[in-house]
């Protein structure tokens, strides 16, 4: 019921940025109360519903539209859909190439695509090492650092922090 208030009140909100604050922060706080039900539960299906009002309604917003983005690949990833999430950051990546953030998210993400792949093997053969699995998130990171033009300072901190990351 708050989520349709919000999304009844977007007019109100002059510039479409604090609407999507507002609801990425609602959408925030709800996804994380729900973090440990199964991936199936329709409440995810009414969270989905949601997103997808929300990025209708932030169209044409740069920073909303990546926020929204963002949150979606993150309730995919809370939800262990280490690949529908990929796919989410991927295709934000191609609309705004020059986001840092979107491409640090979409390396973190693969590394928590690499980490699941890798256990899945310890699980499914104990006691034999893993078969190594690349992780994606070295090129993704390579990849950013060439495609992003004139980087910001904030641009390169980020990337560098996603680099440790990936790295520890």
């Amino acid at each position: 019921q708050i989520y349709s208030q919000l999304y009844d009140r977007r007019q109100e909100l002059s510039d479409g940025g604090q609407f999507a604050e507002l609801a990425f922060r609602m959408v925030k706080i709800y996804t994380t109360l729900n973090a440990g039900r199964p991936a199936n539960d329709p409440v995810w299906q009414k969270i989905q519903e949601q997103l997808n009002q929300f990025k209708t309604a932030s169209q044409g917003n740069l920073d909303a539209e990546i926020q929204i983005d963002l949150l979606e690949a993150d309730v995919l990833a809370l939800r262990r859909m280490y690949p529908e999430s990929e796919q989410v950051l991927r295709d934000a990546v191609t609309r705004h190439p020059q986001s840092a953030r979107l491409w640090a998210a979409l390396a973190w993400i693969q590394d928590r695509s690499w980490l699941a792949e890798v256990a899945a093997q310890a699980a499914a053969e104990p006691g034999t090492a893993p078969q190594p699995v690349a992780s994606r998130a070295v090129e993704t990171l390579d990849a950013a650092n060439a495609a992003l033009v004139d980087p910001s300072p904030d641009d390169r901190v980020t990337l560098q922090i996603a680099r440790a990351r990936h790295f520890i």
